[in-house]
């Protein structure tokens, strides 16, 4: 793979990797804010397979499937089964609105 190929990949990788943490932000369905953290976990993962690809860093990969394995497939399958158990059907209360959050997740 070309070395400038790789990094433009991988900066948009970093792009929809701060777009879903702010949809993370302000989402409020619970099923909405497990397939946003499932995608991040997958973005994150193939992000982390493809800097190990280019600089040679076979860890990276362990890396990789320990991310793709625990953040995609494991942990939303928790989360989803609680919420199953739980009944939780309903939307996220929010204390503050939705540009209030906005501009705190851009300070923090």
């Amino acid at each position: 793979m070309n070395p400038h190929l790789a990094s433009q990949l991988n900066s948009l990788l970093a792009a929809m990797i701060l777009l879903t943490a702010f949809g993370l932000v302000v989402q409020r369905r619970m099923n909405a804010l497990l397939h946003l953290f499932a995608w991040q976990g997958f973005l994150l993962a193939v992000s982390t397979a493809i800097v190990g690809y280019m600089g040679g860093a076979h860890d990276l990969y362990i890396s990789s499937v320990l991310t793709l394995t625990i953040k995609v497939v494991l942990l939303p399958y928790i989360l989803h089964k609680l919420i199953v158990q739980l009944k939780i059907h309903k939307e996220i209360e929010s204390v503050v609105n939705v540009p209030t959050t906005m501009l705190m997740g851009i300070v923090w």
